[in-house]
């Protein structure tokens, strides 16, 4: 309690009697005025009660004043009031001396009791201020008592005296009044901040409760009442007045799996066992669901028999915590699974290279045990040079916060095993480190690199490695001015071994070529080989002189030549080959890589053009030629689309002369060059890719024309035949092409007869077997081209499903002075009917020839003897079977 309060507090009650005081005081007045009228002049009484009328009015408009004030605390304001309470007693005072004048003893008897019941009144409402109460006591006792003990009669001093000692006692009355009144606001002033103090941590325990989403529990153990506060409710959906007050309350929600446990440790407390009662368990909330919740009590009373009687608590909801701790421990346990399905080795480090723990999925794989490694330096267990690196990555990892790789190679178990180190920083003096063997991955990265860049069969340098190494030497050349050189060497009749022998043996044939190849050549060569059976190599510094390069790189190839050319030792075959070699020259100043490549490509075919096993040099008219096949090709395109390209027809006939079969032949007829044949076009076509559009193209025109022919009587049995490019032939869905075609033209598939070549035949031999006897199967016929100058076995003759073979023109030409040829042109027709098949001579150009080839036993025929490719209209008016 501060003086301030008891101040505002004692002024707050001396107003709050002013009222009463004054009216009291007015009243008294008129009362004693009025009695003492017939012994007392009345000017006088007029005169005292105005000045009492006149001081309760100032008095009265002071409560009035303090009643509107904004400062009632100034302690202006009990002065005021003293000085008016002052004003009052000298007010009374004054008519207690006129009032005694009257003489009567009566008179005197009733002021002295009229004036002790205003003394009392004022004691009772000025007891908070001993001054106020003797400013107004003693200015109206002291006149009385003096007035009175002056009087001669014994009875009024005798009065005189107890007024005397009435003043006293008021005195004394007073100063206890006041010290009790002052006590009563000490302890009330005192009460209300205690209970202010009780409020605001009252309002501060809810705040804290409801914030902290806490909720309170009360139980009374005698009575079996329990208090559970609004939040408690709500944690478990319910409202507050869901919950009814007893402890069965919470025990029914407890969950089944956590009850025994729960009343268990609450009665260890109950006990006095624990200090404090604390468990984590489920409670049922309203939608049947379990809330996770913390609960924490204590015993705050027990009886004289220390049994509890009270029993206070919280519930505290963890369930979001519980999820994380399930969802922590099943990331801990998967993490666990991971890191020992984990193959690799880990390693946490110092930051000065100490080792502080490990885990290893493969402790085959440590390079020491545990126990001689941990809390040690890697300087005292790794080799030396690696344990600079792995220092020297711990430093850099801790400096930047990036991950580290280490790579190293260690002796473990006796083999030597590559390890790559990642380490990562975990905190500023710490480093993990995952180590992973990575032996069979460098190994595989090295067959990988020995995939990309070499040749598996023969360890050779495939065609990336050449390319990248031709590169650089262009480079080199250019800084030096030396030339160098590109052989491109392509096996003569390498197929024929294979399709005899069998692929194995053409492998060891190759093995032995890229052996040979080696030998011939500087380390500084490149030998490389493209695929198949073609080879590429690279010469260097040859020189300054064009002349002089020139002149080593064909003695370079003429030895290549010689050594390729000797009898291989296939196991227990001795078989001979020849090469083809073709020679470019380069310098790096005038052709790029792809350039100096095909020049020597250009070079190896343009000898095999002219009969192969040799070696040839490139020169720049092949380039000419190239250059004049590539205008082709582009205006081989525009033709397509000026409609340039036609179909010629050249008829087969039988020894009867009737026609069989009519051959369709593609012609271009050139707006420069006239009309251009087939193999020129077909070459052109092939090189450029236009080659399946051309060959749709001769196929719906042709079923186009075979249709129209076949509404003729006289041409209605009349066979079309078709020629299929290798490409065409291997074209994905070709079946679906053809028979789309007849079924659009409409025209009888039996009558057409598809003629393809061995290079058709070439790879896959069954898959072509079986597109064959697909599209037969559908009513077409085959028919096998150049029969004799490919490389053909006699089994996969018996195995195709053809028609008809047609031997090569070449065989007749020579046959007439060649016994050879004649007799291989006997067995060609003796095989194609021993095998059921239609034996066909083609380029049959005198009689002569034809009557040889009657002698001889052939039956069909075709060539410019009987008549040179011709238009759909000429072929029109050409007699047939019917009309002969």
């Amino acid at each position: 309690m501060t003086e301030l309060a008891s101040h505002i507090e004692k002024t707050r009650y001396l107003y709050e009697g002013l009222p009463a005081t004054v009216a009291v005081s007015i009243g008294a007045a008129a009362i004693l005025a009025l009695i003492h009228l017939p012994v007392l002049p009345v000017p006088i009484l007029l005169g005292w009660f105005c000045l009492i009328l006149l001081v309760a009015l100032v008095r009265g408009g002071l409560w009035l004043a303090y009643q509107r004030t904004d400062t009632p605390e100034r302690p202006v304001w009990l002065r005021y009031f003293r000085a008016t309470t002052l004003a009052a007693g000298i007010g009374w005072g004054i008519g207690c001396v006129l009032l005694t004048q009257s003489g009567d003893l009566s008179f005197q008897a009733f002021l002295a009791f009229a004036i002790a019941g205003i003394t009392a009144g004022a004691i009772i409402s000025l007891a908070t201020d001993r001054l106020s109460t003797l400013f107004l006591v003693g200015p109206m006792l002291v006149p009385l008592a003096i007035a009175l003990l002056m009087q001669d009669e014994p009875l009024s001093v005798m009065a005189g005296l107890i007024v005397c000692l009435f003043l006293l006692f008021v005195f004394v009355s007073a100063t206890r009044i006041q010290a009790s009144f002052n006590e009563n606001i000490r302890l009330r002033i005192q009460a209300e901040a205690q209970q202010a103090t009780i409020l605001d941590n009252e309002l501060r325990w809810r705040f804290a409760l409801e914030g902290s989403h806490q909720g309170l529990w009360d139980w009374n153990t005698v009575t079996g009442q329990t208090y559970h506060s609004p939040r408690w409710a709500l944690m478990l959906g319910h409202a507050p007045e869901e919950v009814p007050p007893s402890i069965d309350a919470w025990r029914e929600r407890l969950h089944p799996d956590d009850r025994d446990r729960v009343i268990k440790d609450l009665q260890r407390h109950l006990d006095g066992l624990t200090s404090m009662y604390e468990s984590e368990y489920r409670l049922r909330c309203k939608d049947g669901s379990y809330l996770w919740v913390l609960d924490q009590g204590q015993v705050i009373s027990r009886d004289a028999q220390g049994v509890p009687t009270r029993v206070i608590g919280v519930h505290k909801d963890i369930h979001r915590r519980k999820e994380a701790e399930a969802a922590l421990a099943e990331s801990e346990r998967y993490n666990r699974a991971l890191l020992e399905a984990m193959p690799d080795l880990m390693f946490r480090l110092s930051h000065d290279g100490r080792y502080l723990d490990w885990h290893a999925g493969q402790k085959g794989l440590l390079y020491k045990s545990p126990e001689t490694f941990l809390h040690k330096n890697v300087s005292e267990v790794l080799p030396l040079e690696i344990a600079v690196r792995v220092l020297d990555a711990i430093r850099r990892v801790l400096a930047e916060d990036r991950m580290h790789f280490v790579e190293y190679t260690l002796d473990v178990s006796g083999a030597r095993r590559t390890f790559e180190a990642r380490l990562v920083k975990l905190n500023d003096r710490e480093v993990m480190a995952v180590i992973r063997d990575v032996t069979e991955q460098k190994q595989a990265s090295e067959r990988i690199a020995q995939m990309a860049f070499y040749d598996t069969l023969t360890r050779l340098p495939n065609r990336r490695m050449l390319l990248d190494r031709l590169d650089k030497a262009l480079v080199s050349c250019r800084r030096s001015g030396q030339h160098g050189a590109l052989l491109f060497m392509d096996l003569d009749r390498f197929k024929v071994l294979n399709d005899t022998y069998g692929h194995g043996m053409g492998d060891l044939l190759l093995q032995q070529v890229g052996d040979r190849l080696k030998a011939c050549v500087r380390e500084v060569d490149t030998v490389a080989r493209l695929g198949g059976d073609e080879f590429v190599v690279m010469l260097e510094n040859l020189g300054l002189r064009e002349e002089g390069a020139m002149k080593m790189a064909k003695e370079i190839g003429d030895k290549i030549f010689k050594t390729m050319s000797r009898p291989y030792l296939l196991k227990t075959l001795e078989h001979v080959v020849t090469p083809s070699i073709g020679i470019s020259l380069f310098n790096g100043h005038t052709v790029s890589t792809d350039e100096v490549l095909q020049q020597a490509d250009m070079a190896m075919y343009e000898m095999k053009r002219q009969g192969r096993s040799g070696t040839r040099v490139f020169e720049p008219s092949m380039q000419s030629s190239l250059e004049t096949r590539s205008a082709l090709a582009h205006e081989l395109h525009q033709a397509m689309v000026d409609r340039q390209l036609t179909l010629h027809y050249q008829p087969q006939y039988d020894l009867d002369g009737r026609i069989r079969v009519t051959e369709a032949l593609l012609r271009w007829q050139h707006p420069r060059r006239g009309l251009i044949k087939a193999a020129q076009v077909i070459s052109v076509a092939e090189e450029s890719g236009l080659i399946l559009s051309i060959g749709q193209w001769i196929m719906k025109q042709g079923f186009q024309d075979l249709k129209r022919w076949s509404e003729h009587r006289d041409w209605s049995n009349v066979v079309l035949a078709i020629n299929l490019s290798p490409r065409q032939f291997r074209q994905p869905g070709l079946e679906a092409i053809i028979m789309d075609m007849v079924d659009e033209t409409g025209v009888d598939p039996r009558r057409i007869r598809l003629e393809i070549n061995e290079e058709c035949l070439n790879g896959e031999m069954g898959e072509a077997i079986a597109r064959m006897q697909r599209l037969r199967a559908r009513g077409l016929r085959f028919s096998l081209d150049d029969f004799g100058i490919g490389k053909l076995s006699f089994g996969d003759l018996h195995r195709l499903p053809l028609d008809q073979i047609k031997v090569h023109e070449s065989f007749l030409h020579r046959a007439l002075d060649h016994e050879d040829d004649a007799s291989l042109m006997r067995m060609a027709l003796s095989l194609g009917e021993g095998l059921g098949l239609e034996v066909l001579a083609e380029g049959v150009e005198t009689p002569a020839q034809k009557a040889f080839l009657e002698k001889m036993g052939y039956r069909i025929f075709q060539g410019y003897l009987f008549g040179q490719p011709m238009s759909w209209g000429e072929l029109m008016g050409l007699p047939t079977s019917e009309s002969s």
